[in-house]
């Protein structure tokens, strides 16, 4: 069976098979092999906009979500787009499972206010520094 092996400035390597015509067994082995695969050392202590694809590929395997690592690997998700995923984006991925894509946009929802620190809804924190805003913050409140 012919093999590829595909780079990344983001420095993964993806290695495909070639001509099996079996196109979902691949994508199970490619998610099997990346949640099988070494542990990021630090992904957890970057911010997840600064996540890469590989990343939130590992998050995802230790969240107990291996059969969407295929999905978002083929999208070219990465931490960015990982944090703006809501329910419409997420059926747009092809993700069908209500429960599935509800898990998902829950536990992104959970990683985004461990991060901040914080258990403040979302327009509390500053869009910019994910912090609590405050009068001397730099994103302020406007009051109309």
């Amino acid at each position: 069976m012919p093999w590829i092996a595909t780079g990344s400035m983001d420095r993964t390597v993806n290695v495909w098979r070639i001509g099996d015509g079996d196109s979902r067994r691949a994508a199970t082995e490619a998610s099997q092999t990346v949640c099988q695969g070494r542990k990021l050392p630090g992904h957890s202590r970057l911010l997840l906009a600064d996540w890469s694809e590989l990343d939130v590929q590992t998050w995802l395997c230790e969240e107990g979500l291996e059969e969407l690592v295929s999905i978002l690997k083929a999208n070219n998700i990465d931490g960015e787009e990982l944090s703006r995923l809501n329910e419409e984006t997420a059926a747009q991925l092809g993700i069908e499972s209500l429960g599935l894509r509800s898990r998902l946009l829950r536990k992104i929802k959970a990683l985004k206010a461990e991060q901040s620190g914080s258990e403040a809804p979302d327009e509390f924190l500053c869009p910019i520094t994910r912090e609590l805003m405050g009068s001397n913050h730099c994103c302020r409140w406007v009051f109309i």
